[in-house]
């Protein structure tokens, strides 16, 4: 004869049942709670590293911009025929100044993650704060008595460098590159490349014009592949921002066109047209430089707007990851 076995009678209580019912509440709230916090943690933390790229590329593209006027201005100096006059040299000392700091602004906030590129970019920089000087002691001179090599020296040199800080951005923003924030960062990258080759073509020009009064073939040809390449790179851009659908960046593309193409390049074009047939009017080169400042910053709106759109994106993260990490500890509780 087989006993039967009875499960204790408090299993079969209603106040067991309860309890049971509790405690696989409380577990559930544990896991959601904790689940909660994990993920709010996580995307409070996503988000100030990405706030600490939009400081590295802020500090960056302020610091460009300012070096990159400072490159041009010089090296249509060192192709004057006169010494550097106390405008020039006022011009050229405030943009270093700006770009000094915001260099080493951004060389201190990117050593935190990425040292191996902070400390290449700050090395590499050292050796442009030498040549500035050796490039001071020629625009102080008369032509004639200037090393004929400064000018390609200087213009190399700071071009390889924006192009190094460009890469380096660009390698460092590659882990966010699908994520919103990413392209509004390669955006930006692309807009100072943009900026970098516009810069390029217009430093030629009035170089060119303020040495001979015209342009060589090779010069020439030099200025039509610059061309050639920003239009690529501005048709790239357009794309993007088409993309990003963000009414503002559409704004500043717009004020690029008008600044830009339609007031600065057809003056350009003007200019180009007489120095080919050697028409070209004295203080021609002045008035093409004046025109280059307003048109020049007018690209650099766009990184502007892009890292506006960029700190929108990161308060928003950061406000939601915190919300949720707040709904998981208060469930705690």
């Amino acid at each position: 004869m087989k006993l039967k076995l009875e499960k204790p009678a408090y299993r079969n209580s209603i106040l067991y049942k309860i309890m049971l019912l509790i405690y696989v509440l409380c577990f559930i709230i544990i896991f959601y709670s904790g689940t909660a916090l994990s993920n709010g943690w996580r995307n409070y933390k996503q988000a100030m590293d990405l706030i600490t790229l939009e400081d590295i590329m802020e500090s960056f593209s302020y610091a460009l911009k300012s070096f990159m006027f400072e490159r041009g201005r010089t090296n249509v100096i060192l192709s004057a025929a006169s010494p550097i006059s106390k405008y020039n040299l006022d011009f050229i000392l405030e943009r270093r100044t700006v770009a000094d700091l915001s260099f080493e602004k951004g060389f201190t906030l990117m050593e935190e993650s990425y040292k191996k590129e902070a400390d290449l970019l700050r090395f590499d920089y050292g050796h442009i704060q030498d040549l500035r000087q050796k490039m001071d002691v020629q625009m102080s001179k008369h032509r004639s008595q200037r090393d004929p090599d400064s000018r390609n020296v200087w213009f190399s040199a700071c071009t390889n460098y924006i192009n190094s800080v460009s890469n380096t951005l660009k390698r460092i923003n590659e882990p966010h590159f699908n994520s919103l924030i990413g392209r509004y960062i390669e955006l930006i990258i692309n807009t100072l490349r943009f900026r970098s080759i516009t810069g390029n073509e217009s430093s030629l020009f009035t170089a060119a014009i303020s040495d001979s009064g015209m342009l060589s073939d090779e010069e020439y040809s030099t200025l039509l592949s610059l061309r050639g390449e920003s239009k690529q790179l501005w048709f790239d851009i357009r794309n993007s921002i088409d993309m990003l659908d963000s009414k503002e960046l559409s704004n500043a593309t717009q004020t690029v066109q008008e600044t830009y193409y339609k007031e600065f390049r057809f003056n350009q074009d003007r200019l180009l047209d007489l120095a080919k047939n050697d028409r070209l009017y004295e203080g021609a080169q002045k008035e093409i430089a004046n025109l280059s400042v307003p048109a020049l910053n007018s690209i650099l709106l766009l990184a502007d707007q892009a890292l506006e759109e960029i700190h929108r994106e990161n308060q928003n993260s950061m406000q939601i990851g915190y919300r949720h990490f707040l709904r998981g500890l208060l469930a705690l509780i």
